[in-house]
């Protein structure tokens, strides 16, 4: 091996010292990893790596530990935590985790604490809070400090509302590439300057102790510079400061910058060209987790840097991203994420900056039984109505929960299949979103007929992620999506199509207006009264007749439902006589639950004679408008005839109360919404 190793190296002389390097380092890892250890010798080793916090090193080793010894609860707290910091799938770390905790006596003091993380980069934040608030109690005050708990706790709040609407970016490419030099793939030549390690000059002795390896922005064309450090005081973390190129080359002493620092760490600014928008990474503010990028603008009134504000999901995660860098026109933006990459690794994203659309929405339903006996599984098949492909086929849950994913925007047909039923379609258009929000719809049945209901135009809630959670773990691991700049444009073109059609519908009934205006007669407006008041009427009779058959129906079934609860109560007292304590239990049961059924049956009877009332007193209101408007074209018609002023006065009246009692709210609608509301509830 030797001999083979000093001939490639004698045939490659013009290699650089580093590629020699690392083919030695590559040589001696092959004969060191050929040499067999013990496993107290591998529990050292992982020991030492582990309370030195260099989890990448104490990784494979404790993996090795575990595989032997896999009910250890040390050891599987401690790889767990390894895999928080140096696994790509993030998810791999909770079961270790979740079986170091199960003895809470034995288990390691800090898993609480470290499972809460392990929920919180997976965004399960509730999840998250929970672990948090119980290492709370049982930490020390030290720990918790130096583990920044409350801060942890106040980033899954921030991740709940940061992700509470979603929406997408347009991902032009993506790179993993070396930690040591991963900032050399940024395309500066739109704005010059140059990105390189934070240069000796502008560390502290503080940053030299830590070995802090920053990376800095030196503009062209400007003397400013900003850059982090810890200063001389590394309690609050590290800051961001500014510096000036004096006239012999050197800087002045660096500046805090006023605004934007935090007791957590800031890093990684980056100033555009324009010397007004400032973007660099902090822990603190609003972030969700690790570092988040911030956008800052400078105020030249006050002379002060403006509120950061948060870049948002998918460029955050409750991972690290930092060092954002735009071009010129910040049209086009690259920044770093160390969310998915092994140790040693980081992924460069180029993107798009501009905010689009996400291209599904999450629905959130319910298949609601008509009659107790009725299985509640069902199968629904959703076909797009435009192209007749097959979007999915799902079966909804034994409770008729269902989850899923449709394209925004789209028309769809749905095909429900619901056992003892006859299989029913119906259609269902989406609406085209801009960002998530939480859309729910039922599936119910009345009289066998299947009813689709939609509520589509709920506000979003901080409860909204966990509806889009499968959505948001695909869309955090920024694949490049070509598509969603195809699904963009197609937003665009609606859009201004919309506008046109809206402006053109809008210019035209203008000018309908401009033209009608002049050419109305004092006859053309009593047609118009007499054709206002005989609509009136025709909707009077409409509420009159529903109101009429909503109360019989009522009726009908308050009394079908009170004789049901007798006889039923009846039966529960001849019940109680049975001697056989299992068949007397049996019974009650069956009954009690026939009876709940009937008073269910009781309840509706009773909310639709209130419903009753309500469209009977709105049917007096239309009768009311209708003898109002037959009154005004009475009273119109004697002025064109006698000209009468007295007439005058009382058409101003009549205008009043019919503009007043147009006005009235709808109560049935607002009665229908409040009804359904509440059966949703239940």
């Amino acid at each position: 091996m030797n001999l083979r190793l000093n001939a490639l190296l004698t045939s490659k002389l013009k290699l650089n010292k580093k590629i020699i390097l690392f083919l030695f380092s590559l040589f001696y890892c092959q004969i060191f990893s050929q040499k067999a250890l013990s496993l107290d010798d591998v529990k050292k080793e992982a020991d030492h790596f582990f309370e030195d916090e260099e989890f990448a090193k104490a990784y494979k080793p404790y993996t090795q530990l575990v595989a032997n010894y896999p009910k250890d609860l040390e050891y599987n707290y401690r790889l767990g935590v390894c895999m928080i910091y140096c696994e790509p799938d993030k998810k791999k770390c909770i079961s270790y985790l979740k079986t170091a905790s199960k003895n809470s006596e034995e288990s390691p003091k800090d898993v609480k604490f470290y499972l809460g993380k392990a929920y919180h980069i997976n965004y399960l934040f509730d999840e998250a809070i929970k672990y948090y608030t119980e290492y709370k109690l049982i930490g020390t005050s030290v720990q918790q400090k130096k583990l920044q708990v409350d801060q942890e706790i106040k980033a899954c709040e921030n991740g709940k509302r940061l992700l509470s609407n979603v929406s997408d970016l347009v991902i032009q490419s993506k790179k993993q590439l070396n930690e040591l030099d991963y900032f050399r793939s940024y395309d500066l030549k739109s704005i010059g300057g140059k990105l390189l390690i934070k240069p000796d000059e502008f560390k502290t002795i503080i940053d030299k102790k830590k070995k802090e390896k920053s990376v800095l922005f030196l503009p062209k064309g400007s003397n400013t510079v900003y850059y982090s450090s810890y200063g001389d005081n590394p309690i609050n973390g590290k800051d961001i400061y500014t510096s000036t190129k004096q006239a012999d080359n050197s800087f002045t002493k660096g500046e805090k910058v006023n605004g934007i620092n935090t007791e957590f760490d800031e890093d990684y600014p980056f100033l555009h060209p324009n010397g007004k928008t400032l973007y660099f990474a902090s822990k603190g503010f609003n972030s969700m987790g690790g570092y988040d990028i911030f956008k800052s603008v400078y105020d030249e009134e006050n002379k002060t840097w403006g509120k950061p504000k948060n870049m948002e999901f998918p460029i955050n995660s409750p991972d690290d991203d930092y060092l954002f860098v735009t071009d010129s026109a910040e049209t086009t933006a690259y920044f770093s994420t160390g969310r998915q990459s092994p140790p040693g690794k980081i992924d460069v994203l180029k993107i798009n900056t501009k905010r689009i659309p996400i291209d599904v929405l999450v629905i959130k339903g319910n298949l609601f039984k008509e009659s107790q006996d009725q299985i509640l599984k069902g199968k629904i098949l959703i076909k797009n109505i435009k192209t007749e492909d097959s979007v999915v086929t799902f079966k909804t849950s034994e409770n008729g929960d269902y989850l899923i994913d449709l394209p925004n925007g789209a028309k769809l047909l749905f095909t429900v299949e619901t056992p003892g039923l006859n299989t029913q379609s119906d259609t269902v258009n989406l609406p085209l979103a801009t960002t998530s929000k939480p859309y729910r719809q039922t599936i119910s049945y009345l009289e066998g007929k299947m009813i689709i209901t939609n509520f589509f135009d709920e506000n979003s809630s901080e409860e909204n992620y966990k509806q889009y959670l499968k959505v948001i773990e695909k869309k955090a691991k920024l694949d490049v999506n070509e598509k969603a700049k195809e699904f963009d444009e197609k937003i665009v073109n609606i859009s201004k199509k919309e506008v046109e059609e809206n402006s053109e519908e809008l210019k035209t009934k203008k000018d309908k207006m401009n033209s009608e205006i002049p050419s109305v007669s004092n006859l053309e407006l009593v047609a118009l009264s007499k054709q206002d008041a005989e609509e009136a009427r025709k909707e009077y009779k409409v509420l009159k007749l529903d109101a009429e058959e909503a109360k019989q129906i009522g009726n009908d079934l308050l009394v079908t439902s009170e004789n049901t609860i007798s006889k039923i109560n009846e039966l529960i007292s001849s019940d109680e006589t049975i001697d056989d304590i299992k068949i007397r239990n049996d019974s009650i049961k069956i009954h009690e639950t026939k009876k709940n059924d009937a008073i269910r049956q009781k309840e509706k009877a009773n909310k639709l004679l209130a419903y009753s009332e309500v469209l009977n007193e709105e049917s007096k209101i239309k009768e009311k408008e209708a003898e109002l408007n037959e009154q005004y074209s009475n009273e119109l018609e004697k002025i064109i005839i006698n000209n009468n002023n007295e007439s005058i006065t009382k058409l101003e009246t009549l205008q009043k109360e019919i503009s007043e009692i147009s006005n009235k709210e709808k109560k049935s609608e607002s009665f229908y919404n409040d009804v359904k509301e509440k059966i949703e509830e239940k």
